[in-house]
């Protein structure tokens, strides 16, 4: 069904968003084999180590109420319920729980969307996605931490970019040179958002880059229109 549903998204041009990761620094407790003479470049690190792995340090399992997901390697868990994903830090004396959410939908010049609060989560191979009217989200782990992808099924009228805001509890935004990142509110300890990659349904990358709005809350912004007003018919 999910399939399908990605295919009728390609022919009507709606966006795809992703790749949202949070991670802590690059984790190096996996190792890699790289040919002789042939270093693996630094941000295929991760996807290389996790596809090596075998151990239970890396989990998306199925709970009563949704999903659970584990990455031992950079210290952090979360759990997805009807109301979303929730982090929490199991650095040692660590009790944070935290949530970046997708709040709203809308453009610079149309009709806001305010999502549900509330969705259905179900579980597949590898990951667990939250699901709502309009978006869908999609978790998954790795060495390099927690992976929050958006799919955006519904994109909001109007004109300008196409603008995803995310509301903050539990930590305050920063921005960082790579996008943005997030403290903590009990222990200070900071995690990275960035590797940001946007495409739509047909795999063509968009121009996308995250804006902080205030301390709890902030955008993924995406140069899409044009493209879906050429295209869409």
């Amino acid at each position: 069904m999910f399939v399908h549903e990605v295919h009728r998204f390609a022919r009507l041009c709606f966006t795809l968003l992703g790749s949202f990761c949070v991670t802590t620094t690059p984790a190096l407790s996996a190792t890699t084999n790289p040919p002789p003479g042939q270093p693996i470049p630094w941000n295929q690190l991760g996807s290389q180590a996790t596809a090596q792995y075998s151990g239970d340090g890396l989990a998306v399992n199925a709970t009563a109420d949704g999903a659970r997901l584990r990455c031992v390697f950079q210290k952090l868990e979360a759990e997805v319920t009807a109301s979303g994903l929730w982090l929490r830090s199991t650095a040692p004396g660590a009790a944070d729980r935290a949530q970046v959410a997708a709040d709203r939908l809308r453009r610079d010049a149309g009709p806001t969307i305010l999502l549900e609060r509330r969705g259905r989560v179900d579980l597949a191979t590898g990951h667990a996605r939250y699901i709502r009217p309009r978006l869908i989200e999609e978790y998954s782990v790795s060495v390099d931490g927690i992976r929050q992808d958006f799919v955006v099924t519904d994109p909001a009228a109007g004109t300008g970019p196409l603008r995803l805001e995310l509301a903050l509890q539990g930590a305050r935004a920063e921005v960082s040179p790579d996008g943005a990142q997030l403290v903590l509110n009990e222990s200070g300890r900071k995690l990275n958002c960035n590797r940001l990659r946007v495409t739509d349904a047909t795999a063509r990358e968009l121009a996308a880059w995250m804006e902080l709005i205030s301390p709890t809350n902030l955008a993924v912004v995406v140069e899409d229109f044009c493209w879906v007003e050429a295209c869409c018919f």
